[in-house]
């Protein structure tokens, strides 16, 4: 049993039964630095290919 790092209650699962905080926490990469930043800039959910061509169609 691990405690929560968001509230320190005591946890079991994969989730706080208290504030609802994952317990699988892991270390952030450059990678997920990467993909976070192009996400929120683009928001790419099809691909580049797809919205460049509505950007392209729709402006």
């Amino acid at each position: 049993m691990n405690n929560c790092k968001n509230c320190n209650s005591k946890v079991s699962g994969n989730f706080c039964y208290n504030c609802g905080q994952k317990t699988n926490t892991h270390r952030i990469s450059h990678h997920e630095i990467l993909h976070d930043t192009l996400h929120s800039v683009w928001h790419l959910d099809k691909g580049f290919l797809y919205t460049f061509i509505q950007i392209i169609k729709k402006p």
